[in-house]
C-alpha cells in the first residue's frame, strides 16, 4: 500500500489516516513502524463536518469523540 502511495504522489496525507486506522485496530508494530518513517506533518481531520474531535497526538488525526 505504501508503494502505491508513494507511487501516486499525493498531497493529502493518507499515510497518517492509514496508520491512526492500523493503530486502532491493533495491527503489529512492525507494521505500524512502516507507517511512522513516513512522518507526521500535518494535523488534519480524518472527516468533514465532524462536530466533537479529539486530536491523536502520534498520527496527528482530528477523530470524532464518539471512536474514543
Amino acid at each position: 500500500m505504501l508503494r502505491i502511495l508513494t507511487a501516486l504522489d499525493y498531497v493529502y496525507p493518507y499515510h497518517q489516516s492509514i496508520g491512526f486506522y492500523m493503530k486502532r485496530t491493533e495491527y503489529p508494530n512492525a507494521d505500524l513502524d512502516l507507517i511512522r518513517k513516513c512522518g507526521t506533518r500535518f494535523n488534519f481531520y480524518l472527516d468533514y463536518g465532524i462536530k466533537v474531535v479529539v486530536l491523536d497526538d502520534e498520527f496527528k488525526v482530528f477523530f470524532p469523540k464518539s471512536l474514543d
